[in-house]
């Protein structure tokens, strides 16, 4: 059973897109015979977006994938998700750039999502977070029911992600008034490339053709990443509701 949420932020349309393409490249790590990869590459949904420039970017981003994904590659729940969620991120900021010419992606560039994924199998739940959403597991107990946290939110008020990232950008001021440059929440997301390209791939594409001003003090990225941090949890009969 696998359940991904994503919470968008500045538009829609990024969670959408991953919504429509998450579960096919789970599918994809998820194959552990090579007989089985023609079968994953034609998984993903032909209206992965409405538009069909994006529609056919994804399509491609997703076949290139299927035809170097190894069949002995480990099929483990939690390094899948760990995979899924960098390998996507990754694919959709290389769509932005290879199609600068189109305003039409102008919304997909600028715009970020959260995600969270729990993935329930052979009696365990795998829980994969970047951001600030929210996976919660009620346990029955003595008293009725208790509240276990399986995610811990990814924002200034997380000592150790503040730490992650001072300690990637020593001497600049990334973290300010509690955000990202002082302007995003999460200091893990999916999109968000802003915050992720390189300086050549900002002019390129947020200043050349988008008309956006670039990040003060944008010096060493990627600031953002979609690499979540995943936890696991043996499920009993203690085991109630899973909340996401």
């Amino acid at each position: 059973l696998l359940f991904p949420i994503f919470d968008g932020h500045a538009g829609w349309r990024l969670a959408h897109s991953l919504q429509e393409r998450f579960p096919a490249y789970v599918s994809l790590y998820s194959a552990s015979k090579s007989e089985n990869l023609a079968q994953k590459r034609v998984s993903l949904p032909a209206d992965a977006d409405d538009w069909p420039l994006l529609a056919g970017l994804a399509r491609a981003s997703f076949e290139q994938r299927a035809e170097s994904k190894r069949s002995s590659e480990s099929a483990r729940p939690g390094e899948i998700l760990r995979k899924v969620f960098a390998d996507l991120d990754d694919d959709v900021g290389k769509e932005i750039v290879s199609s600068t010419c189109s305003l039409k992606l102008m919304p997909l560039a600028y715009s970020g999502s959260c995600g969270l994924a729990a993935w329930i199998r052979d009696g365990e739940v795998f829980v994969a977070n970047a951001g600030d959403c929210r996976a919660v597991l009620a346990v029955r107990d003595a008293s009725g029911y208790k509240a276990v946290p399986l995610s811990r939110d990814q924002t200034a008020h997380n000592p150790d992600e503040v730490k992650r990232i001072r300690d990637e950008h020593p001497g600049e001021n990334v973290v300010q008034k509690d955000r990202l440059f002082g302007r995003l929440q999460p200091l893990r997301a999916f999109g968000d490339f802003m915050y992720k390209f390189t300086v050549e791939e900002i002019e390129a594409t947020f200043v050349q053709h988008f008309g956006l001003k670039g990040l003060v003090g944008y010096k060493t990225p990627p600031y953002l990443t979609a690499e979540p941090v995943v936890t696991r949890r043996r499920l009993d009969s203690n085991s109630a509701v899973l909340v996401l």
